[in-house]
Formats: C-alpha cells, sequence, structure tokens
C-alpha cells in the first residue's frame, strides 16, 4: 500500500491543504503546534477508521461547521483508490480512479480498504499497535500490566480467538454435550420403567382377535341376507318405475304426432305461394335483363368520364406551370445581365488597387532596410557597453579584494601566538574528563541498582496485595509460603526491610556524586572551548599564508583589467594605462548611453512610419481579396443562373408538348357526359319491375326446399306412429306385483336391525384388539427408544472426550503461535537495534514468567524493559515497532510520530543512519518529527511552519 495525496478541508488548524506524499520515507518537519501530528490522524481517522482523539467540535477548524478527509492511495492491486470522510456527519466512501463506481457505508468502505491493503482478517489491532505508532504511547505498550500487554499483542499476533475458543463455543460444547448426556440418562431410566411383559400382551392381543374374527363372520352372513332382500325390492322398485315412464312416454309421443300434422299443413300452404310466385318470375324476366344491361354500360362509360376528367385537370396544370417558367426564365435573364456589369465595375477597381499596393510594398521594404541598419549599429554598441561593464566591474572587485585580502592576512598573523599554550592546557582538560567519565559509570551502576531493588519492593508490595486472602493466584489454594511464615507480615517484611536498607547504602553511596554532573559539564565545556580556541588559531596561521598568496595575485589581476580597460576605449599602451582616472572610465560610459539613446530615437520613427505604412498595406491587400472575391461570386452567380435558363427552356419545350396530348384525350369528354346522362333515364324507367322481379325470385326459390321439408315431415310421422304402437305394446305387457314388495320391505327393516346390534358388538371387540395391538407396539417403541438412547449416551461420551482433548490443543495453539511469532520479530528487532545503538546486547521477547515481557540480554545477564533508561526503551521500541511493522502485515506501510523522544544526541544520530535499513522492506513510511537529523535519508520532506 502506498499514500499518493491527502487533501484536507477545515481539519483542525489545517483549513485547506494538499500534501503528496511519495515511495520511501516520507519526512513531516516543523515544530509543536505546526500540524504535524493533525495530518497522522487526518489518515488514520479516514483510512484506518481510527477514532479521533478529540471530539467534533474541537477537530474542525474554529468558525467552521463541516470538514473533510480526502486520502487518494495505491492498493495491493496497484490500482489508485479515494476515500473521502466528511464530518461532523461522518459519512464516507471509496472510489476507484477511472471506474464510475462509489461504495459509501462504514462497514462495507472499511472491509474493501481491509481487503485492499492487506488485513484480509479485519484486526484493528494492527493498526493501532504495528502500523500507527502515535506520539507517547509507542512505548507505553512494553512496559504496561501483563494483563494490558497480553490483551494487545494476542489481538495483534492473532491468537485471542484460540483463548476465546477454550473458554467460550470449546467450553459451551463440552458443557451442552454433558447437560445432553444427562438428559439422555433420565430418559432412558424412565423408559426402562414403562417397559412391560411381551408374551402377556401376546396372549391378550391373541383372545381379543379371536373373538373380534368370530364377530365378523356372523355379520358378514347378515349384510348377504340383506343383499338379498335390498336386490328383490330394487326389481319390484325398477319394474313400477318402467311403467310410470312408458305411460308419461306414451302421453308425449301422441302430443308429438298431432304437432307434425299441423306442420305439414303450414308446410303444404307455402308450398302452394311460392309455386305463384315462380309464374311471375318469368313473366318478369326481361325486363329485369334490360336493367342489367343498361347499368353495366352505364358504369363503363362512368369509368371513361373518370379517367377523362383527371386528364383535363393535369392538362390545367401544366398550363399553369409553363406561364410560371416563362416568368421565372425572364427573371433569371435580367440576373445574368445586371451580375455581368458588377464583374466589369469591380475588375477596374481591382486594377487601380494593385498598382496601390506595390508602391506600398516598396516604400514598406526602404523602412525595413533603415531600420535592420540601426538595429545593426545598436547591437554593435551595446556588446561594446557590456565588454566595458563586464571588465570595470571585474577591476573594481579584484582592486578592494586584494586590500581586502592584506588586512586579513595581518590580523591572521598577529593571533597566531600561544598555540603550544593551548596544547598544554588541553592535555589537563582531557585527563580531568577521564576521570570524572569512570565516576559517572560508577553511579549510573548505583542509580541502576537502585531501581532494580525498587521494583522489587513494588513487586513484593503488588503480591502482597493479590496475597491478601492468603491464596495462590495461580494454583487457586492456600499460599504455602505465607503459611510458613504464620502471616502477610512475616512473610513479606523481612524481605521488604533487607531490600529498603540495601537501597539506604546504595543511596548514601550515591550522595558522594551528587555534584558530578556539574563538573563532568564543565569539563566537557571547557575542554570544548580549548579545541575550538586551538583550532581557530592554526586555521589563523594556515589563512595567512593562503591571503598573502591571493593578495599578490589579484594585485596582477587589478594591472590587467586596468590594461584592457584602457585599450578598450582610449588606446592607450601599458604604460600610459597606469595613468588613466576613473573619470576618463566614466565618460566613456556616458558617451555611450547618450549615442544609444539617439539610435532608439531612430528606430522609433522608423519603427512608427512603418507601422502605418503596413496598417495601409494590409488594409489595400483586404480590399482587393473583397473585390477578387466579389468578382468570382458574381460570375459563379451568373454561370448558375444561365444553367437555370437551359433547364427552364427544356421544361417549356416538354410541358408544351404534353400540354398537347392532353388536348387530343379530353375531346370525347362531352359527348360521353350526354351519353350517360340518357341511360340514368332508362334505368328510371326499368326500376320498379326490377325490384318486383327481385322479390317474385326470393319467393320462388323456397319451393324446392319446401317440398323436401314436407317429404320429411311426413316421413316423421310415420315413425313416430310406428314407436307409439311399440310403447303401448311394451306397456301391456310389464307385470307388478305390490303386496310381494311390500312383504320384501318388511323383511329388509328387520334384518337391518339385527346388523346394528351386530356391528356395535363388533366395535367393541374391535377396540379391545386395537388396544392390546397398541399396547404391544408401545412396548416395541419404548425397546428401540431404550436402545437409540444407549446409543446416544455412548455417542456423547466420546464427543465429549474428543471436545476435551481439542480445547486442550487449542489451548496450547495460542502460545506456541505467539512464542514462534515474538522470537522472530525479536530476531529482526535485534538487527534494528545493533544499527540505531551500536550495541551488542539482543532483544529478548518471552511469555515465560510474565506474558510478552521485553527485555534486554548480554554477557551480563538480562535486564527488564521496565529497568532500561528512557533513551534505551525508546530505542528497543522502536527496533520492536519497525520489526512488527515489516514482519507482520501485507500493506507494507507504517506511521512513526516523534520516534525520537528521549533519546540522546547520539542516539537520534545512529536512528537517522539506521531507520532507511530498518524500514527497508516497507513501500512506505511516514515519519513526523520536529528532529531535522532524518532529512539525509528521507525520500521527501514535508515541512510545516507554525500556524
Amino acid at each position: 500500500m502506498r499514500i499518493n495525496k491527502i487533501e484536507l478541508k477545515n481539519f483542525r488548524n489545517h483549513k485547506e491543504a494538499v500534501f503528496e506524499f511519495e515511495r520511501g520515507i516520507n519526512l513531516i518537519l516543523g515544530d509543536n503546534g505546526s500540524g504535524k501530528t493533525s495530518i497522522l490522524d487526518a489518515i488514520s481517522f479516514a483510512l484506518f477508521n481510527m477514532t479521533l482523539r478529540s471530539n467534533a467540535g474541537e477537530t474542525l477548524t474554529v468558525n467552521e461547521t463541516s470538514g473533510y478527509v480526502k486520502v487518494s492511495f495505491t492498493g495491493n492491486d496497484n490500482n489508485f483508490y479515494i476515500v473521502t470522510r466528511k464530518f461532523p456527519a461522518g459519512t464516507v466512501s471509496l472510489s476507484e480512479e477511472g471506474v464510475n463506481k462509489n461504495i459509501t457505508g462504514v462497514t462495507e468502505v472499511y472491509r474493501t480498504i481491509n481487503s485492499l491493503i492487506g488485513n484480509t482478517a479485519e484486526n484493528p489491532a494492527l493498526f493501532e499497535n504495528v502500523i500507527v505508532a502515535s506520539q507517547n504511547k509507542f512505548t507505553t505498550i512494553f512496559d504496561a500490566k501483563p494483563s494490558e500487554r497480553e490483551a494487545v499483542f494476542n489481538s495483534v499476533f492473532g491468537t485471542e480467538i484460540y483463548r476465546q475458543m477454550y473458554r467460550g463455543i470449546l467450553k459451551q460444547s463440552y458443557d451442552v454435550y454433558n447437560t445432553q448426556l444427562t438428559f439422555a440418562g433420565g430418559e432412558l431410566e424412565s423408559r426402562q420403567s414403562q417397559m412391560k411383559d411381551p408374551l402377556e400382551l401376546k396372549k391378550v392381543r391373541d383372545a381379543a382377535e379371536k373373538e373380534y374374527s368370530s364377530a365378523e363372520k356372523v355379520y358378514a352372513e347378515s349384510e348377504k341376507k340383506i343383499e338379498k332382500a335390498e336386490k328383490g325390492i330394487r326389481d319390484f322398485e325398477k319394474i313400477k318405475t318402467a311403467k310410470e315412464k312408458l305411460l308419461i312416454e306414451i302421453k308425449g309421443v301422441a302430443a308429438r304426432i298431432e304437432e307434425k300434422k299441423k306442420l305439414i299443413n303450414s308446410i303444404d300452404s307455402d308450398l302452394k305461394t311460392a309455386e305463384a310466385a315462380v309464374l311471375e318470375e318469368t313473366k318478369l324476366k326481361p325486363q329485369h335483363d334490360e336493367y342489367e344491361k343498361v347499368k353495366s354500360q352505364q358504369e363503363l362509360i362512368t369509368e371513361d368520364i373518370n379517367v377523362l376528367e383527371k386528364t383535363e385537370k393535369e392538362f390545367n396544370t401544366n398550363k399553369d406551370k409553363i406561364a410560371e417558367h416563362e416568368k421565372e426564365k425572364t427573371k433569371a435573364e435580367g440576373d445574368v445581365k445586371r451580375l455581368n456589369q458588377q464583374a466589369e465595375s469591380d475588375t477596374i477597381t481591382a486594377e487601380g488597387l494593385k498598382a496601390e499596393i506595390v508602391k506600398l510594398s516598396e516604400s514598406i521594404n526602404t523602412l525595413q532596410k533603415d531600420k535592420s541598419m540601426y538595429e545593426t549599429e545598436m547591437l554593435s554598441l551595446r556588446k561594446r557597453k557590456r565588454a566595458f561593464d563586464e571588465l570595470h566591474t571585474e577591476y573594481k572587485s579584484a582592486r578592494d579584494e586584494s586590500a581586502k585580502k592584506a588586512l586579513l592576512a595581518g590580523r591572521a598573523e598577529e593571533s597566531s601566538a600561544g598555540e603550544e599554550t593551548l596544547k598544554r592546557e588541553i592535555a589537563v582538560c582531557e585527563t580531568e574528563y577521564t576521570e570524572l567519565e569512570l565516576l559517572k559509570t560508577k553511579r549510573d551502576l548505583l542509580n541502576s541498582e537502585i531501581t532494580r531493588f525498587n521494583t522489587l519492593i513494588t513487586e513484593l508490595e503488588s503480591a502482597e496485595r493479590d496475597l491478601s486472602r492468603q491464596s495462590c493466584p495461580y494454583l487457586k489454594e492456600p499460599c504455602r509460603n505465607i503459611e510458613h511464615a504464620g502471616s502477610l507480615s512475616g512473610y513479606f517484611g523481612p524481605r521488604k526491610k533487607n531490600i529498603a536498607e540495601k537501597i539506604a547504602g546504595l543511596e548514601a553511596e550515591c550522595a558522594v556524586y551528587k555534584d558530578l554532573d556539574i563538573r563532568f559539564k564543565n569539563c566537557a565545556n571547557n575542554k570544548s572551548i580549548k579545541n575550538e580556541q586551538l583550532t581557530a588559531l592554526r586555521k589563523n596561521i594556515h589563512e595567512a599564508l593562503k591571503y598573502r598568496k591571493e593578495e599578490s595575485e589579484l594585485k596582477q589581476k587589478t594591472a590587467e583589467y586596468a590594461l584592457a580597460l584602457a585599450k578598450l576605449f582610449t588606446g592607450l599602451n601599458g604604460k600610459d594605462a597606469a595613468a588613466v582616472s576613473k573619470d576618463d572610465y566614466d565618460g566613456a560610459a556616458a558617451e555611450m548611453l547618450r549615442t544609444e539613446s539617439e539610435l532608439k530615437t531612430r528606430i522609433a520613427g522608423i519603427n512608427e512610419s512603418l507601422n502605418e505604412k503596413q496598417s495601409d498595406h494590409q488594409k489595400k491587400e483586404k480590399a482587393l481579396t473583397d473585390i477578387l472575391k466579389s468578382i468570382e461570386t458574381a460570375e459563379k452567380n451568373a454561370s448558375e443562373i444561365i444553367r437555370l435558363i437551359e433547364v427552364y427552356n427544356t421544361e417549356l419545350k416538354t410541358g408544351i408538348e404534353l400540354n398537347r396530348e392532353f388536348e387530343k384525350k379530353i375531346i370525347p369528354l362531352a359527348g360521353l357526359k350526354k351519353q350517360t346522362a340518357e341511360y340514368a333515364l332508362r334505368l328510371k324507367e326499368l326500376e320498379p319491375a326490377d325490384r318486383q322481379y327481385r322479390s317474385a325470385a326470393q319467393s320462388a326459390a323456397g319451393k324446392n326446399r319446401l317440398h323436401e321439408r314436407l317429404a320429411s315431415e311426413k316421413t316423421n310421422v310415420n315413425v313416430i306412429t310406428e314407436k307409439f304402437k311399440k310403447i303401448n305394446e311394451e306397456y301391456n305387457t310389464a307385470v307388478y306385483n305390490a303386496g310381494e314388495h311390500e312383504k320384501l320391505l318388511t323383511l329388509c327393516a328387520g334384518l337391518k336391525s339385527e346388523l346394528k346390534e351386530q356391528n356395535n358388538r363388533k366395535m367393541s371387540l374391535k377396540s379391545a384388539f386395537d388396544i392390546a395391538v397398541q399396547a404391544e407396539e408401545i412396548n416395541s417403541r419404548l425397546l428401540r427408544e431404550i436402545e437409540e438412547k444407549s446409543e446416544q449416551i455412548n455417542a456423547l461420551k466420546r464427543k465429549m472426550e474428543i471436545a476435551e482433548t481439542f480445547r486442550e490443543n487449542i489451548k496450547m495453539l495460542g502460545p506456541y503461535i505467539s512464542e514462534r511469532r515474538t522470537k522472530m520479530i525479536a530476531a529482526a528487532a535485534t538487527d534494528n537495534f545493533h544499527r540505531m545503538t551500536g550495541r551488542a546486547e539482543r532483544i529478548l521477547w518471552e511469555n515465560n514468567t510474565e506474558p510478552y515481557l521485553v527485555s534486554i540480554a548480554s554477557a551480563a545477564g538480562k535486564c527488564r524493559y521496565n529497568m532500561l533508561s528512557g533513551g534505551e526503551q525508546v530505542a528497543v521500541a522502536l527496533s520492536i515497532r519497525s520489526a512488527l511493522a515489516s514482519e507482520m502485515t501485507d500493506c507494507r506501510f507504517a506511521i512513526f510520530d516523534e520516534p525520537t523522544i528521549n533519546l540522546d544526541a547520539e542516539k537520534r544520530e545512529a536512528l537517522s543512519v539506521s531507520l532507511y535499513d530498518m524500514l527497508k522492506n516497507l513501500e512506505q513510511a511516514l515519519v513526523v518529527t520536529h528532529d531535522a537529523a532524518f532529512r539525509e535519508m528521507a525520500t521527501k520532506v514535508i515541512e510545516l511552519g507554525r500556524r
């Protein structure tokens, strides 16, 4: 990942600001209050969704109501993205450069950003504790309480999930299995208590089944008797129903015969009417044929009239068109004449303009030649003037520098005494400095011991508080040590007293060195002053020799410059040049300036006249161009109009020929109109007879159909009459006995009453049999459930064993991963520590006695992090932080805010040299500091002024 640019609007003390970054180390340099840390807060807020250290009111610039942070960055996929975070609204959006698509919403945006920069686990602890090292915070975590260190670095290394699994989901699974096992055992006992003897249940079922089968047989015999009686009843009812139906059908057929007879009489009457209409149709047929013939002829003539009328209309239209063409032709001939006259006039004017343009061109050429001559003279004058100015300046400079060197040489020779005296004084200071340095080392060792003993007292007091209930926090049982001592004070009192006595002795010994720092500082300052004085003396001696030599060279150069000036403007020889005074050079310069002024005046006059001539020339040329274009346009328009006249002539000729043909075609039109009027009168005379013929023809057309219908209806009457006779015979032959029918009904009712009683007994026996069968099924189901519960209990026991084993393995996995990762980080951090300090100690990061305990190991032993000096703590924290940034993230990006806090000048210098190697595996790093020592190693420096 790499940040390319950040834009701030009303963010803290940045009202409007844009900062661009490059690959490598970017140094943000500035004093306190210049807004350095605000830039990092903006990046963390927009890109990593970290909480701001102030509320929205303090985040906004004074007197502003809203603002935003916009960060442009390159993802791990090498594409360019922009994230915009607005405040106080809190809205955020992400867009890819060149893609018209925005992602909005805090959850979705930061899930996408985490994916783009390689934090696929979306672990927020990586940003706060690895990528971003905030001011005054990147050392505190290594000196925090063990529980705090464990929580932070378990989250950083991703091992907290294993402890959560051990205490959470895996423990819950084990408890669930245990609960299920207890419940399954209770259910098994309940099922076993409900079980009965299967043999006794089988005897009861067999007896009930036997009684039920006997009752079913009796019931079946009674059903057969009822079925036989019901069949006889159904036979009697069929005969009775059939006779009733036949009687109804006889009455219906008789009625249909009467209806058919009436219909035959009606058809016979219609047939007589149709035969009369046939006679009338034959009579009127000639008049109808004549009507149709006249009507057909009239329609043909009407079609011809329509065609001729259309031709007549086209004739009139073409006639009007011919007149319009003749009018347009006359107008076009007049336009051609007018355009030709205009072209002749413009041609005469153009010839005059051409002559004037030639004269102006000759005058302009003459002026340009004069201007070129004066400009050449001006260049020559300026060249000589420039040579004079350069030589005069060098002459004065060499003369003044020669006098200055002579003065410096004299002063340096006067101050060269006393060198041996200073050497003896410096040797005395060095001896005293070495003795004080040894005393300072001894005092620092005593202070280190005092700090260690104070830490031991703090640890004893902490242990005393933890053991206030006389219970070991690790074994969860009474503390044996306190029991042996008799009480807390009996156990801890002697130990604290012994340590306090040691501290008092060490402090008394340290009191001897209370003024050591002042003596050491005074000695160092005195030594430094003497060395500076000696260096200055030696430098003066060296400079004196150099100044004498330079003085001689400058005197020679001054004489050469004076000779060159004299030759350039006066023509004097070397001997006379030495006598030329300063006024002579100033007079020559003034003469050159006057000549240059005259040349400028002449050139300005020529330029003014030249501009007038060129302006007049351009106007004449423009006028000539306009006239030539007008002539060309007139000739072009005249040619176009002549072409149109030819087109008009052709169209007129064609139109006249077409009208002659139209006149020939419309001659028969009047005769046809007269003939169609005669046909109309004849049709009117024949129309009544035609209407009578059509009516008679319509009536006569049904004659044959009526004949066929009459014959069909007579046949139907004969068929219906035969059916009536047959039905009547069938009715008379059917026999129905009402007495026998009544006896069968009485017998069937008695049998049904007996069947109902038998059914009740059968149902009672069926219920007893079903109960016996159900008892057997319940017993079998209980047996199956007992077997299933036994299998379930065995399976739950196996699951509990597997869950417990898995819990123990998961419990060990987190510490194993942490140990591997801390060793890897510690190795890389040790290399960083060597580069920064030049010391051979080794950084250890262990979980043996305390979680994530940092210490330094050397030949003398181990020293815990809290026992180190402030500068050593910063150096160790920086070493580990830079190793974490290189080894623990895929984004290859880190931020360091004021990394030189508590570092002395030597360590700051070492850090500025080694930080490049420490961060070389990162694609980009941002370092915020007020220390300019990092300038040399930075790829880009962004320097901020105080706001």
